[in-house]
């Protein structure tokens, strides 16, 4: 019995040497998001949620998060599948029916917006270098979504400009509450994504506030949900 002991503490310390030693492998990472629901949640769920990002692991380069709901209050989650340049390419998310867990996979060109239009997850990602940096000229962008047979393309425009801490605060996109010292840092861009029309009347699909030099946004505003990443103490 101690012989088979000592040989399951010495396979258990080898496996941990592994994982914190060959390339492609991390230790666990996490952050967390608070989003707020207007009228599209239903009406059993809460309005509010906090999400928690963990890092599983890096396989190839390549990393995978998994998000749920810390607190249990709504029955979905997701799993994230990006490149070592740090792009979005497969979402794999769940939502429980009457008992069932019903998940829908979709892959997205690394090398444009990946939009989660199936999710109350706010896990929306620009597929742009990392850290963030600023891109003065507009990006026309066309994204085809399948619906059946059918084919459709969206046409959107992708806009950075600079914004003050004062007009993020007045705007709801920075909360003290969450983010204490967020003002005291660099320079602040809101990434606007919205819908060409010939019309001129663009409708905005999504907001993101990031920090120049981060790898993750601060605030991310789409139809019927506000979210803000909450900063580690």
């Amino acid at each position: 019995m101690k012989d088979n002991l000592k040989i399951l503490v010495l396979v258990l310390c080898l496996i941990l040497t592994w994982i914190f030693t060959v390339p492609g492998v991390q230790a666990g990472q996490s952050w967390f998001v608070l989003s707020e629901y207007s009228n599209q949640m239903p009406r059993q769920q809460q309005a509010t949620i906090l999400w928690e990002f963990a890092q599983l692991s890096l396989v190839d380069g390549g990393f995978e998060w998994t998000v749920q709901d810390r607190d249990k209050l709504v029955r979905c989650r997701a799993e994230l599948y990006f490149t070592a340049s740090g792009a979005l390419e497969q979402a794999d998310c769940y939502r429980e029916i009457q008992g069932e867990e019903i998940s829908d996979a979709r892959l997205y060109n690394i090398n444009s917006l990946a939009l989660l239009n199936q999710t109350l997850i706010p896990g929306d990602w620009l597929n742009r270098p990392l850290p963030f940096t600023y891109e003065a000229k507009k990006c026309d962008i066309v994204l085809y979504e399948q619906v059946g047979t059918t084919r459709f393309a969206n046409y959107l425009e992708v806009q950075d400009r600079k914004i003050s801490r004062e007009e993020a605060l007045g705007e709801g996109m920075i909360r003290k509450d969450l983010q204490a010292g967020l003002s005291d840092k660099g320079q602040l861009y809101l990434v606007e994504v919205r819908r060409a029309s010939d019309s001129g009347n663009n409708d905005l699909l999504l907001q993101q506030l990031w920090l120049d030099g981060d790898n993750l946004w601060f605030y991310e505003s789409k139809a019927g949900r506000r979210s803000w990443r909450i900063l580690q103490k």
